[in-house]
C-alpha cells in the first residue's frame, strides 16, 4: 500500500543513520530496510547486532510482488517482551510499506527456522556478521526437518489432514490456492494471488529434491530447478510451467485473460493432485524412520499429522510398540491419537450422509 505522508517522513528521518552492508539492486527496497533498521535501532538501543535478509531479495531473485524478509538478531537472545514488541513493529511497518513485509525476530546464539540452514540462506545488511558461529544440520537431519505438511495444514486451516485431500475451498474458482493477497513495489494490491500456491509446492519439492541430491535446498528457484534437472518424472513439466507462469510471467498475480484464468484453474485442479502423491511420499519415508533411532521421535510425531484411510501405519505402529520397550508409551499414545482421529472422520462421514 502506497506510503502515507507521515510515513514518509518517518522513514525519511531514519534513512540517514543507516547504511547497509549489502544491496538488494532495488533503491526503494533498500530504502525500506534502512528504515525498518533505523526504527528498530531506536526501539532496541544496542540490543540488536545483526539484520539479515533471506529469501528473493537475499539470492537475487526478486520480483515486483515478491516479499521482504528481514531478521534481527538479538543479542543473547531476547525475552518475551522484547519479541513480542519486536513483533509489533514488524507488523507496524509492514502497513507502511508497498510489499509484503515479514520482520522475525531472532535470537543470535542461533536463529531457528528454514529447516535448520539460516546460516546458508542468510544475508547480512547491516551489522555483525555473526554466521560463523551458528550450527548446520546435518543433509539427513534437514531432510527430515524438511518433510512436513506445515503448508498444507496451513492452507486448509486444521491441525490434522486426512488423506486423500480435498481442495482449499471445492467452490472456489481457484480451489482454495487464491487466498492470499498480493502487493507490488509500485503500490498495486490485488486481493487474490497465487503465493500460497507456490509456497505449498515449493515445500513439497524441497524433501524430494533433498533426498536425491542428498543436499540443502536453498531457494524456490532452485528448487524448481533442480527437481527438473534431477528428479525429471512426470510432474517436472508441470512444477517447470508453474513456476513460469505463475511466478515468471504473471508475479503471483491472477491473470485477467479467460483463457489465462482457465489455464491457472487447471493448473491449481492438477496441484491437489501432487499434493495426494507427497502425502504417499511422505507417509512412506516416516515409515521408514521407525528403524531409524536418530528419527524416532521426529516420526511418532509426524505420524499424527495424516490420517490416512488404511491400516498400513497403525499396523507398523503396533508392532514397533510390541518390539520396543523404550518407545511404547509415545507410539501408543501415537497410535490412540489416529484411531480417535478416524473415529471423528468417520461420525463425520455419517452424519453428512444422514
Amino acid at each position: 500500500m502506497p506510503l502515507s505522508e507521515e510515513d514518509e517522513n518517518l522513514l525519511e528521518n531514519t534513512l540517514n543513520s543507516v547504511s547497509l552492508t549489502n544491496s538488494t539492486g532495488y533503491s526503494q527496497v533498500d530504502q525500506i530496510i534502512q528504515g525498518v533498521i533505523g526504527i528498530f535501532e531506536r526501539i532496541f538501543p544496542d540490543r540488536i547486532c545483526s539484520y539479515y535478509l533471506v529469501g528473493s531479495y537475499a539470492n537475487g531473485t526478486a520480483i515486483s510482488t515478491s516479499d521482504l524478509d528481514i531478521h534481527p538478531l538479538f543479542k543473547g537472545g531476547y525475552s518475551k517482551k522484547e519479541r513480542s514488541k519486536a513483533r509489533q513493529i514488524g507488523w507496524l511497518c509492514d502497513l507502511m510499506t508497498p510489499i509484503e513485509l515479514g520482520i522475525s525476530p531472532k535470537d543470535d546464539r542461533q536463529p531457528v527456522g528454514y529447516n535448520g540452514i539460516f546460516k546458508l540462506i542468510g544475508r547480512l545488511v547491516y551489522g555483525e556478521e555473526v554466521r560463523d558461529t551458528f550450527p548446520i544440520p546435518s543433509v539427513d537431519e534437514y531432510i527430515r526437518n524438511c518433510m512436513n505438511v506445515i503448508n498444507q495444514k496451513d492452507i486448509r486451516d486444521r491441525e490434522v489432514l486426512i488423506y486423500p485431500l480435498d481442495f482449499p475451498d471445492p467452490e472456489g474458482e481457484f480451489f482454495g490456492y487464491d487466498q492470499r493477497e498480493v502487493y507490488s513495489l509500485n503500490g498495486a494490491q490485488y486481493p487474490k494471488g497465487t503465493k500460497d500456491l507456490i509456497a505449498l509446492l515449493y515445500q513439497i519439492i524441497i524433501p524430494i529434491v533433498a533426498i536425491e541430491t542428498h543436499s540443502y535446498v536453498l531457494g524456490k528457484s532452485e528448487a524448481f530447478q533442480l527437481y527438473r534437472n534431477h528428479i525429471n518424472d512426470a510432474w517436472a513439466d508441470f512444477l517447470t510451467d508453474i513456476w513460469e507462469t505463475c511466478r515468471t510471467q504473471w508475479e503471483y498475480c491472477i491473470p485477467e485473460e479467460a483463457h489465462a484464468k482457465q489455464k491457472l484453474r487447471s493448473i491449481c485442479e492438477k496441484a491437489l493432485e501432487l499434493e495426494n502423491h507427497y502425502l504417499l511420499i511422505y507417509r512412506d519415508f516416516w515409515l521408514k524412520k521407525l528403524n531409524d533411532t536418530s528419527s524416532l521421535p521426529q516420526a511418532l510425531f509426524r505420524f499424527t499429522d495424516v490420517i490416512y484411510p488404511d491400516d498400513e501405519v497403525l499396523n507398523a505402529l503396533k508392532a514397533f510398540e510390541h518390539s520396543n520397550e523404550r518407545w511404547m508409551h509415545i507410539a501408543n499414545d501415537t497410535i490412540e491419537r489416529i484411531e480417535c482421529c478416524r473415529q471423528d472422520v468417520t461420525l463425520c462421514s455419517e452424519a453428512k450422509r444422514e
